[in-house]
């Protein structure tokens, strides 16, 4: 076999190994990305869910201050009565 025709083969081989290569590397990148975005959702769910559970605190804390001041409220009544 010439020189020229082995350099030729080998030619294709490469570029056909470049082209599989290729296909691959945008593969891994659309599942790198597809990975990122759910990672993403998932964060803005933990943080969603984190601020509801800190209103709901806020909100019973406030509410048990409320039942504070009212108990406090009728002990003083009946002290006074």
């Amino acid at each position: 076999m010439p020189k020229s025709a082995k350099y030729e083969e080998n030619e294709i081989k490469l570029r056909r190994l470049e082209e599989v290569f290729t296909g691959l590397q945008n593969n891994e990148e659309k599942k790198f990305n597809m990975l990122k975005a759910e990672i993403n959702q998932i964060k803005s769910l933990h943080e969603q869910n984190k601020a509801s559970r800190e209103k709901l605190f806020e909100s019973n804390f406030n509410d048990l201050a409320v039942l504070e001041a009212k108990i406090e409220g009728l002990i003083t009544q009946n002290a006074n009565v």
